[in-house]
């Protein structure tokens, strides 16, 4: 996204256990939700680091993020949705 000048807009996650503070057999109990399922953001990746800005010098230009539903949210206006660019790794 640097490269490009562009904001990343992280791929979906998903996750084979759920986040909790207590031990767990992968889902909260009492939850009737099944594995593996799409998690949010925080649950992989620690945001209050990973926004907070670094220097420059020692780790590149700080990459502005979105959330994998960007896209999908109904007030994403026609044009930013069609400006988006796919950029796949081989």
């Amino acid at each position: 996204s640097s490269v490009l000048g562009r904001a990343l807009v992280v791929p979906e996650l998903w996750c084979g256990l759920d986040r909790w503070w207590a031990p767990h057999a992968g889902t909260i109990p009492g939850s009737s939700f099944k594995l593996p399922f799409q998690c949010p953001l925080d649950h992989v990746v620690d945001l209050e680091t990973w926004a907070r800005p670094l220097p420059e010098s020692d780790h590149g230009p700080n990459i502005e993020y979105r959330e994998s539903s960007f896209f999908r949210n109904p007030r994403m206006s026609a044009a930013v949705n069609a400006s988006r660019v796919v950029v796949e790794v081989c």
